[in-house]
């Protein structure tokens, strides 16, 4: 080593080798090296403080968007419920059997939609994306439903001929036959809610408060869903005009 590095070797009285360190070029390589460790994570902390404060503020401004999300969600699924009703009753021709099977498929559908959707959000990485394409299903699902039950009249038809079942008999069948057609858009309408509280309700403080405005924008736009059908959008524009609003509602 040079007298300029780190230290020098000098030979001592009694054969030992001894080395003397330079405090003037010693300590400034470490000053050195110490700032830039400090400046790095200076910026490391700063970066992970910048995009914890970005991902706040965008869950903040979807949390915003939730609220007319779930507005607009209650009222399509009341809208195609009273559109169901209407559907069966045109095909089945008793306006009980149609509430019935409408009522029993809607609180089946939404109880185990519910049920299937905790458990998805719990998994979830992204679930307004599966929120998004559920709505999608719902919405595709009502556009072809009159294609549906009309292909399922010969099925019950059928059996009629064959067997010439009596009135309860014959019901039962178009009980479970239209309720099962009923089941895939109903299950869709239930997970909606537990997809939209995961995502929202991102600290156990703030759950009870988010999913309750959800729930109650929810309630409102159920509100609002049998109430334009019947008294508005059915009497002036028609069963598929309505069907296709309540759609586009979805895809939006």
């Amino acid at each position: 080593m040079t007298p300029e590095g780190i230290g020098h070797v000098r030979q001592g009285r009694e054969g030992r080798t001894q080395t003397t360190y330079h405090l003037r070029t010693v300590l400034p390589a470490s000053f050195f090296h110490l700032s830039r460790t400090l400046a790095c994570g200076g910026v490391f902390f700063g970066q992970s403080s910048m995009d914890s404060a970005l991902s706040a503020f965008r869950r903040q401004r979807a949390n915003r968007a939730l609220v007319p999300m779930f507005l607009a969600s209650g009222a399509t699924s009341l809208v195609y419920e009273v559109i169901f009703e209407r559907r069966l009753h045109l095909v089945v021709g008793t306006s009980q059997l149609s509430v019935i099977t409408t009522l029993a498929a809607f609180m089946t559908g939404l109880a185990f939609g519910g049920f299937l959707g905790s458990r998805i959000a719990d998994k979830a990485a992204r679930p307004l994306q599966v929120y998004a394409r559920l709505e999608a299903i719902i919405g595709a699902y009502a556009l072809i439903f009159p294609v549906l039950i009309f292909m399922a009249r010969p099925i019950y038809t059928t059996i009629w001929r064959l067997f010439e079942p009596g009135p309860v008999v014959l019901g039962g069948v178009q009980f479970v036959l239209m309720g099962l057609i009923m089941l895939p858009p109903t299950i869709c309408m239930g997970a909606t809610l537990p997809l939209l509280a995961r995502f929202a309700a991102n600290t156990p403080d703030s759950a009870g408060q988010t999913v309750g405005r959800l729930y109650g924008a929810n309630t409102l736009g159920a509100v609002l869903g049998v109430a334009l059908p019947g008294f508005l959008l059915l009497p002036l524009l028609g069963l598929w005009i309505t069907t296709c609003i309540a759609a586009v509602g979805n895809f939006a």
